[in-house]
Formats: structure tokens, C-alpha cells, sequence
């Protein structure tokens, strides 16, 4: 007796089912960029587009999930990272530099640009809805981040 047939091979997705943009929950047009927010059952992202180098080309993503894990402290708060990382745009020849060659944004160029996302309504809805909340011994920016 042999075994039963395999079943077909799963077709893979077509591309544009995996990287389907009109997926995100809140898409926010900014000066220098353009910033979505994925509110899936498991990942909860948000990515910065950098629109003077391509949004395609040149952008960077970040969990709003936060982790216990030792040196992931400031995981879950990225708004004032990737705020201030679409900023710092004009110090980059092209979209690989601004992707891969990008020194982390400073703790007070967080501070500016989360201070400045405060009057945008928007923005504050994703710092009081979608990040995680502050933790007790941190400001409101922390003070590392992933």
C-alpha cells in the first residue's frame, strides 16, 4: 500500500499582497516624509519614509512594542527616533547613507522633534494610542533606543 499523494505546493504571494501599503491603520504626510502605522494582531510598527531620497529607497521601521530585555529599554517609543532621524535627511547624499550609514539621532534631537509632534493631531495620537506607555523612570523621550 503506498502513502497518499502530497498535496500541491502553496503558491507563493504575489508581491503586491506582501508589501500592500494601503494595509496601514494611519498614514501621516509630513514636511520631509511620509509616516504609517501597522496595527497587526502580532507586529505593531511604524515606518518613516523619507521622501527626498525615495519612500521606496530610504526608510526605516520600529516596533511600538516594548521589550524587558537588557539594552532594549527604550523599545516601544520610536516616534521621536524616526522623527527625528527623517530631520537629520539633508546630511545624506542618498537613501542607502540615511538607511545604513545614519548615526542614531541624539537624545536631544529626540526630544525637539517628539516636542514638536505634540501640536500635530496625528502624531499625538500615536504617542498616547499606539507606543507603548512611559515607563515610571523614564521622560518623555527615552533616554536609549533601539
Amino acid at each position: 500500500m503506498s502513502p497518499p499523494p502530497l498535496p500541491p505546493p502553496l503558491e507563493p504571494a504575489p508581491a503586491a499582497a506582501v508589501r500592500d501599503r494601503s494595509k496601514c491603520d494611519l498614514e501621516i504626510i509630513l514636511e520631509n516624509g511620509i509616516l504609517r502605522y501597522y496595527n497587526a494582531p502580532i507586529r505593531k510598527f511604524l515606518v518613516a519614509h523619507c521622501t527626498a531620497h525615495g519612500v521606496e529607497a530610504c526608510r526605516l521601521t520600529r516596533t511600538v512594542l516594548g521589550s524587558d530585555r537588557a539594552g532594549r529599554e527604550g523599545q516601544g517609543r520610536p516616534l521621536g527616533y524616526l522623527l527625528a532621524w527623517l530631520a537629520v535627511h539633508e546630511e545624506y547624499l542618498d537613501g542607502y547613507q540615511h538607511v545604513r550609514e545614519h548615526a542614531p539621532p541624539t537624545l536631544e534631537q529626540r526630544e525637539v522633534a517628539r516636542a514638536a509632534a505634540h501640536d500635530h493631531p496625528d502624531l499625538r495620537f500615536l504617542m498616547e494610542n499606539a507606543e507603548r506607555p512611559r515607563r515610571l523612570e523614564e521622560g518623555d523621550e527615552p533616554a536609549w533606543v533601539p
